[in-house]
C-alpha cells in the first residue's frame, strides 16, 4: 500500500477490532543498501496503536513500518495531517543536529540495543527530512530522566514525503554503531510523533507507539522486539584514535590522524576509514577517506 492507501485504511480501521499485526520481530529484507527510498512500499504491513503521550484524547492517525537487511535498519512512518500546507510552510529547514527539530513537527525514532532501559539512541526526522539524533543515558538520579549526548553520530540518512493531506519519512539507520556497545537478542523499540499546531501557542499533540508511553523519553517502556536472524558478530569492529597533530601549512591547518582498526567478526574484510572535520555549528569543513589494510579475525590495521 502507498502511504496514503495505508492511511486512509487507518482512519477507516480507527474503531474497528481487527488486531494488529505482530510487531515484535522486525524482519529481514535484502537490497537497499542504505537507501531509504522505497522504505513505505516494502510489502511488510502497516503497524499502527499510536496512543496520546499520557493518556487521553484520540490523536491524528499514524502509521510505520521497520525491516532491516543487517547493515540497516529501514523505518517508514506515515502521518495524517489536515493543516499539512499550513505547517510546513512555518516549518524551516534546520542544519544537521540542530536541536530545534525536536520541537517541529517530527519523528522520534527511539532505540535501546542493550534491552535495560538504562540507555537508548534517537534519532529525530522533521517534516523536511532534516535529522537530527543523540545517545541517551541514565544519569543514576533515580528521576527517571537522561543526559543526551549529542557528539554521537549514527549515520542516519532520511526523505520526507507529502501529499495534500499526508506526510510521511523514510529512515536508514547503520546497525554497526547501535551494537557497539553491546546488544541483547531483545531491543527496546518506540516510535513518537511531535505535532504541533499552526497556532504555536496551543500545546503540541504528543502521541506514540507502543501505546502507553507516560513520554517520549521512557525506554523501560518501550516495546520489545528483535531483529529477524541478525548477525550481531557481524559489526564487531574496535576502533582506537591514535594520535592528532595540527601544522600550518601553506594553504591553511593541516590536521593529521593516526587511527587503528580491530576486526573482531568472523570475515576477511577490507575496510575504509572516513575522517571529517567540522565547524562549531556541525557544519563539514573538509573529509577523507582512508582505505585500510585488510584484516583477518582478531588482526589490527592502522
Amino acid at each position: 500500500l502507498s502511504v496514503v492507501e495505508a492511511l486512509q485504511n487507518e482512519i477507516r480501521e480507527l474503531r474497528s477490532a481487527k488486531p494488529a499485526s505482530d510487531a515484535s520481530v522486525i524482519p529481514l529484507v535484502r537490497g537497499f543498501n542504505g537507501d531509504p527510498k522505497g522504505a513505505s512500499s516494502v510489502d511488510i504491513p502497516w503497524q499502527k496503536g499510536f496512543a496520546r503521550i499520557g493518556g487521553g484524547d484520540e490523536v491524528r492517525p499514524t502509521l510505520f513500518k521497520a525491516f532491516h537487511d543487517n547493515d540497516w535498519l529501514y523505518v517508514a512512518v506515515a502521518c495524517s495531517e489536515p493543516e499539512l500546507m499550513e505547517m510546513v510552510r512555518k516549518t524551516p529547514r534546520h542544519r544537521p543536529d540542530a536541536h530545534a527539530i525536536y520541537v517541529a513537527p517530527c519523528v522520534e525514532i527511539n532505540i535501546d540495543p542493550s534491552g535495560t532501559g538504562l540507555s537508548f539512541y534517537k534519532v529525530a526526522v522533521s517534516c523536511q527530512g532534516d535529522v537530527v539524533d543523540c545517545f541517551c543515558e541514565d544519569d543514576n538520579m533515580g528521576t527517571r530522566t537522561f543526559t543526551y549526548d549529542s557528539r554521537h553520530e549514527s549515520g542516519a540518512v532520511a526523505r520526507a514525503l507529502a501529499d495534500k493531506a499526508s506526510w510521511g519519512v523514510e529512515v536508514a539507520i547503520p546497525l554497526g554503531p547501535l551494537v557497539a556497545r553491546g546488544a541483547a537478542d531483545k531491543w527496546g523499540f518506540s516510535i513518537a510523533r511531535n505535532r504541533p499546531f499552526p497556532d504555536r501557542s496551543k500545546a503540541p499533540e504528543a502521541s506514540a507507539w507502543p501505546a502507553g508511553l507516560d513520554g517520549f523519553n521512557r525506554p523501560d517502556e518501550f516495546a520489545r522486539v528483535s531483529l529477524q536472524d541478525f548477525r550481531k558478530d557481524a559489526h564487531a569492529f574496535e576502533l582506537a584514535l591514535g594520535t592528532a597533530k595540527v601544522t600550518r601549512g601553506k594553504d591553511g591547518l593541516d590536521v593529521a590522524l593516526t587511527a587503528t582498526v580491530a576486526n573482531r567478526t568472523d570475515d576477511f574484510r577490507a575496510l575504509r576509514l572516513k575522517a571529517t572535520l567540522k565547524d562549531a555549528n556541525g557544519n563539514v569543513l573538509a573529509d577523507t577517506v582512508s582505505a585500510l589494510e585488510p584484516c583477518r579475525r582478531n588482526l589490527r590495521t592502522s
